[in-house]
């Protein structure tokens, strides 16, 4: 150990920036940055902060080309020398760039007595970090500060780690092996409670009210988190730790816990760690830890209980018991969305399932359109391959083949359902019997990027000779919201299903209108030149988007008049449904 304590003295450094603006500055409290990124000690500078950086070390490459070989390496880690009587260091434990081995640099200038110790680093080592070491030896003065009523705050950038440190003696005659000893990388945190090495992106503010944890809210959106720390909050005998972020499974990610007279914040990898510190020195330490901000301007101990102002206590209450209120209703709407997921699902099932659970969910969607009987014929245990569904139709008897796939359809997929029909068909003896395929394509894409339609034109060709339908769960999907938006009747979607060839859902029964000339009055208002007699008794049909929606005639005019009926010419219609430039419009006759 004799050894390892003569290898560097700490460097005194200096972290006052020239001022180009009049910035007043405050002496209290004096803030010790260690390891952040520039941008964070220039902007807490421009606030008037006492600031001062240093470092735990810089990583550096070692040319160790051969075995045996070695070279001595020095720790570079600069810290000011009276960081026990610092207010607050903040440490940014994150990856830094890696620095050139030049040999001036680990070499000491002056020696005293003999041996001269350096850490060992031998081949096949290529890289020297010296930061688990610095942080060992800032501990110390780090655990006074804090005992003095300071603060620690720790960004957790990277995973907890350690380095096994080997020591070299040069003597008069030559070198000597002098030992080893390891240190982590989180050794400056004094009752470290960083447990396991962790990632991810997924964290929660701890459900706990106050300024604090909404202003963790609104950063750990761009937040990851490395480590999970041990979690005390469950213990009664432990009134000092304090969680306040939390990862999906659950697990502690940032904390706050007192220690002596100061406290400790270690926080997951912080995105604008320069626009947080700000908002967290300015705004939210001053009031915690008065004694630290005696010169903060803000005097956060104002809003504090014993200094309420006239009217302001009942004022208050009112504020919570509306958020109490709000929080209440929230959680009844998130309910009812959660109710409506459940009822839906099948909807989904179109879009993301196969096999046995998709023809369930398709069996759903058919009896939402109101058919008679449905049945599901599907049985594994049989030779033979069967029809998936049945539907009874008022023309004959519809059999269904369907399939959720990641690519898209063969030939043999599309005809298969053929092979049951003439089945049915002789089973029967007459020709009433009706096949449709339905696939749910590329299952693993969003529906907006798979390829749609999914089918060939030979294989349409083919579907429209042999008088069989081809439907993708997608056009199915879409037709829901045509039908809840009054753009199809179910009477239509049933009719539809019968159709040879590619299926196309529409209205029945309707006349193409077009693209509207122009759009005015923020989509309330389309302007025709009709060849189309129409009357205001009349609706719309607009299409966009795969989906028809519905739109009621308010007013018709043509020359500036009001009118009721147009047998053709240019007309102004206004409508109940905001339309756009691009929508296709059809019109629906009201008898």
């Amino acid at each position: 150990m004799a050894l390892f304590k003569k290898i560097a003295d700490p460097v005194l450094v200096s972290g006052r920036e020239d001022q180009s603006v009049d910035i007043k500055i405050v002496k209290k409290p004096m803030i010790c940055l260690i390891d952040t990124d520039n941008t964070v000690k220039s902007d807490l500078t421009r606030c008037g902060l006492t600031i001062s950086s240093g470092t735990l070390g810089t990583p550096v490459i070692v040319p160790n080309e051969k075995e045996f070989r070695y070279r001595c390496c020095l720790p570079n880690y600069q810290i000011p020398s009276n960081l026990h009587e610092y207010d607050i260091v903040i440490v940014d434990v994150r990856d830094v760039e890696l620095k050139e081995y030049i040999a001036d640099e680990h070499t000491k200038t002056y020696t005293t007595g003999a041996p001269s110790a350096y850490f060992k680093c031998a081949y096949p080592e290529t890289v020297f970090d010296p930061r688990p070491f610095g942080a060992s030896q800032v501990r110390l003065q780090i655990s006074e500060l804090l005992n003095n009523g300071g603060l620690l705050i720790v960004f957790a950038g990277e995973k907890r780690y350690r380095v096994e440190y080997k020591f070299v003696a040069i003597t008069l005659t030559g070198s000597q092996d002098g030992g080893s000893e390891g240190h982590l990388i989180y050794d400056f945190i004094p009752d470290c409670l960083i447990q396991n090495n962790k990632s991810g992106e997924q964290i929660f503010v701890e459900r706990a009210q106050g300024s604090l944890f909404s202003l963790l809210g609104r950063y750990c959106e761009n937040c990851r988190y490395h480590v999970t720390i041990h979690d005390f909050s469950s213990s009664k005998k432990n009134t000092s730790f304090f969680p306040l972020l939390r990862n999906s499974s659950n697990e502690v990610v940032g904390y706050l816990q007192t220690y002596g007279d100061g406290a400790i914040i270690v926080l997951p990898d912080i995105h604008d760690k320069s626009t947080f510190l700000h908002e967290l020195l300015m705004n939210e330490l001053p009031a915690m830890f008065p004694r630290i901000f005696p010169y903060h301007t803000q005097s956060r101990w104002l809003e504090e209980e014993p200094y309420y102002l006239p009217n302001q206590e009942k004022l208050i209450q009112k504020k919570d018991d509306a958020v109490v209120e709000f929080e209440k209703r929230i959680s009844e709407i998130e309910s009812e969305i959660a109710e409506n997921i459940e009822k839906y699902s099948w909807l989904h099932g179109l879009l993301t399932k196969d096999g046995a659970e998709l023809v369930r969910d398709v069996q759903k969607f058919l009896e939402w359109l109101e058919f008679d009987t449905v049945r599901y014929m599907d049985d594994p245990d049989k030779k033979i391959q069967e029809e998936d569904l049945q539907v009874d139709v008022s023309q004959g008897l519809l059999v269904i083949e369907v399939k959720g796939i990641s690519g898209t359809s063969k030939d043999e997929d599309c005809s298969q359902i053929n092979k049951i029909k003439y089945r049915r068909t002789k089973e029967r003896g007459s020709f009433d019997v009706y096949a449709l395929y339905i696939v749910n394509h590329q299952k693993h894409l969003p529906p907006l990027e798979r390829e749609n339609p999914p089918f060939k034109p030979e294989q349409i060709i083919d579907a429209q000779n042999e008088e069989r339908g081809l439907l993708t769960t997608w056009q199915l999907f879409n037709l829901c919201f045509s039908i809840r938006a009054g753009g199809i009747t179910k009477e239509d979607a049933r009719k539809s299903l019968i159709e040879f060839g590619l299926v196309n859902f529409k209205p029945h029964g309707c006349d193409e209108l077009g693209k509207p000339i122009n759009v005015l009055k923020d989509g309330s208002v389309v302007l025709f030149d009709t060849k189309i007699p129409m009357s205001t008794d009349d609706f719309l049909i607009i299409l966009r988007d795969e989906r028809y929606h519905k739109a009621e005639i308010r007013f018709m005019k043509s020359n500036d008049e009001t009118i009721r009926k147009i047998e053709s010419g240019p007309v102004g219609i206004e409508i109940n449904v905001p339309a756009k430039k691009s929508d296709i419009f059809l019109l629906k006759r009201s008898s």
